[in-house]
């Protein structure tokens, strides 16, 4: 075999010199386009994981607020009054917040008891804005309002039973 021989071989097969033997034929101008891929898209992919981390910090608020207000609502069924109703609705909402470690801006706390008889029912209502900041980086804002209802059934067994004993007295 002459030395044109293995040179048009190399020509064919894409091998040129023993340092090059891992090139392709038709890969010649793309040396380093990896690594340029690798640095272009390794942003864009964190920046995906942060947002949907952001997603996932955003749900977990919901649900915590919704157990928070089902707490309150159930607190104020329990309630004698309708203003103790009121008093332990906030207490035990504001208490449920701070446990859960949600940093809401202001929670603004309503409680529903026109129908507060026996039988009857309470709703409470919770307004939170939430901080986000911490996940601006992911597209988020930098706050969000969330907001959840729930409503409690009232004992309906429970005015007759004190009326009850303080007739028998």
């Amino acid at each position: 075999m002459t030395s044109k021989t293995k040179t048009a071989a190399a020509r064919t097969t894409g091998r040129t010199d023993r340092r090059h033997r891992w090139r392709l034929p038709g890969w010649g101008g793309q040396r380093g386009a990896m690594t340029v891929e690798l640095v272009l898209l390794t942003p864009l992919l964190f920046a995906l994981l942060a947002f949907l981390v952001g997603l996932g910090r955003a749900a977990d608020a919901r649900g915590r607020l919704t157990g928070a207000v089902r707490d309150a609502a159930r607190a104020a069924s329990l309630a004698p009054t309708p203003d103790a109703a009121s008093r332990a609705a906030r207490d035990t909402a504001l208490a449920d917040l701070q446990g859960a470690g949600l940093e809401c801006r202001q929670p603004q706390i309503s409680t529903d008891t026109r129908n507060f008889t026996p039988g009857g029912q309470v709703t409470v209502d919770v307004r939170c804005t939430l901080d986000l900041s911490a996940l601006v980086v992911a597209g988020l804002p930098g706050q969000t309002a969330l907001t959840a209802s729930s409503t409690a059934p009232l004992d309906t067994y429970s005015g007759t039973l004190t009326t009850g004993l303080m007739e028998a007295r």
